[in-house]
């Protein structure tokens, strides 16, 4: 499937925008989700996710390279960066991880894996993002047009829109109806299953201050995404747990109902407070997300605030239904594409 077309499907740019868009890449050059983007027809963030879904690979948060480390970035040249359009900007057990514009380039990565001598995660990057990360940490200098894009960027790091170190502010009671229309919709237009964990995610910092989603994997809970600052995303990335125990998911795995309580005391509960370190935790909650009768997703979440998470029980009850049905019409859609 091509980015146009992705994007229609997912509601994104109508056709007359898509045509816009592609005369102006003719005339002007640069691809295409560029040209939508000085066209202000997406934004950076819906283009990077429908990038993500179409690699099937991981978008990369524009948070992670804010401050990329010296030594990190040096792993490659400016010359060797704008040839093959990538960014190193974490490195852990796992390997370099790796924001790039083409991460089904196969070739690019080999090289890049050679050079580094280390396994290589790609994440996928807009092209507009990559040339200010471009500019930013290898002083190459974008053409004039990028501009207002690059200081939109700056701005964005100056005045901190995702700040990710403080707490999530719960919602007004006037704005839940609208957050669970907002939820429903992303549930139903999800196109993977990316889509559908940041869909998750979203709703469940309008309840909780931080959460994360697990992936059920041979009796083991192995930590995917979650909601929190970037130490936590790592740690959780880094997380599986036992599903044999006596620990929180554990027990929603074996029960399939929906936990709203107090903090757990047991080992493994400890290691999921550990991971996501939500300041002031006091109260906990677990979602299983099901297909077929069974758990394959388990969200677990945090607050400090024990009354007001207990009064969003039923939202989190109907929130893990909608997840479940919208995981049931995910697989049946990408049966359908395949048959």
């Amino acid at each position: 499937m091509r980015l146009g077309q992705a994007l229609i499907l997912r509601g994104l740019v109508t056709l007359d925008q898509l045509e816009a868009a592609t005369i102006r890449q003719v005339t002007a050059g640069g691809r295409l989700g560029t040209n939508l983007v000085e066209l202000g027809f997406v934004n950076d963030q819906d283009l990077r996710e429908t990038l993500a879904a179409m690699h099937s690979v991981r978008a990369v948060d524009p948070a992670d390279l804010r401050a990329i480390q010296p030594e990190l970035a040096r792993l490659l040249t400016p010359a060797m960066a704008e040839r093959y359009r990538a960014i190193p900007f974490r490195r852990d057990r796992y390997g370099i991880h790796v924001a790039t514009t083409d991460p089904a380039n196969l070739r690019v990565l080999d090289e890049i894996r050679a050079r580094f001598g280390r396994e290589v995660r790609p994440y996928v990057i807009s092209e507009c993002r990559f040339l200010y990360c471009l500019k930013k940490y290898y002083g190459v200098e974008p053409y004039h047009r990028y501009a207002h894009l690059m200081a939109n960027f700056a701005a964005e790091e100056t005045q901190g829109v995702r700040d990710e170190k403080g707490p999530t502010p719960t919602l007004r009671e006037e704005d839940l109806v609208d957050a669970r229309r907002v939820f429903a919709q992303r549930l139903a237009q999800a196109a993977s299953r990316e889509d559908l964990g940041r869909a998750i995610l979203r709703y469940a910092g309008t309840i909780l201050d931080r959460a994360a989603l697990f992936v059920m994997q041979g009796g083991k809970a192995v930590g995917w995404l979650a909601l929190g600052d970037r130490e936590a995303r790592e740690r959780i990335g880094q997380l599986v747990l036992p599903l044999t125990g006596t620990g929180l998911l554990a027990e929603v795995a074996r029960s399939q109902v929906v936990y709203v309580g107090h903090l757990s005391d047991g080992p493994e509960d400890e290691l999921l407070r550990e991971a996501l370190g939500t300041p002031g935790a006091r109260a906990a909650c677990v979602l299983p997300i099901t297909y077929e009768n069974r758990p394959v997703l388990l969200l677990y979440g945090e607050s400090p605030r024990p009354a007001a998470l207990a009064a969003r029980q039923a939202d989190l009850t109907r929130a893990a239904l909608q997840a479940s049905l919208a995981l049931q019409l995910l697989v049946l859609r990408n049966r359908l594409l395949d048959m």
